[in-house]
């Protein structure tokens, strides 16, 4: 048997991240039922680990869950090494139908000036990707892929720096 040293490599502390994965059913039909992944990063920060669940990871499973009702949270590790976050998405992707998915926060308040309504539109939108298996071009063209979550506006005005420690997944 062959001993094979792998190297590990550290990220620079900027670069490490939370990755968060769910498990989405999607019921199409009575008899049709398909199984997708999302992934997703956040900033690993002193506060912010994989054991913890916070604002911006509830908002984005409760916007999933509005429209597909049996998502969960199946994963949250540290990305510390080199490699890892790369490990992880060929693993729920390769050989997959991904989908771009878009949950759009707006605030639920009525906004009566013009100027707050231009300037609350696609300030806080997050780009997911959908894994899906499925062949089935019919099926997947009935996946819903974008959702509107309302805030209260109180919690919108002051989002901004939550919404910096999520990032996207290319």
């Amino acid at each position: 048997m062959e001993n094979k040293n792998v190297e590990l490599n550290m990220l620079d502390i900027d670069k490490c991240r939370v990755l968060k994965i769910i498990r989405v059913e999607i019921n199409i039909n009575i008899k049709c039922k398909m199984i997708g992944y999302m992934l997703y990063t956040r900033l690993y920060a002193r506060n912010y680990g994989e054991e913890n669940t916070d604002y911006v990871d509830s908002i984005i499973l409760n916007a999933i869950n509005s429209v597909y009702p049996n998502s969960q949270f199946v994963c949250s590790t540290n990305i510390l090494f080199e490699g890892n976050l790369e490990r992880h998405i060929e693993h729920y992707t390769a050989g997959k139908n991904i989908l771009n998915f878009h949950i759009n926060i707006r605030p639920s308040s009525d906004i009566e000036s013009l100027q707050i309504k231009e300037m609350c539109l696609d300030k806080y939108l997050f780009n997911l990707k959908l894994s899906l298996d499925s062949n089935s071009d019919s099926l997947i063209a009935c996946v819903t892929r974008q959702i509107l979550t309302l805030i209260p506006l109180k919690e919108y005005l002051s989002f901004g720096d939550k919404y910096k420690t999520f990032i996207e997944i290319k």
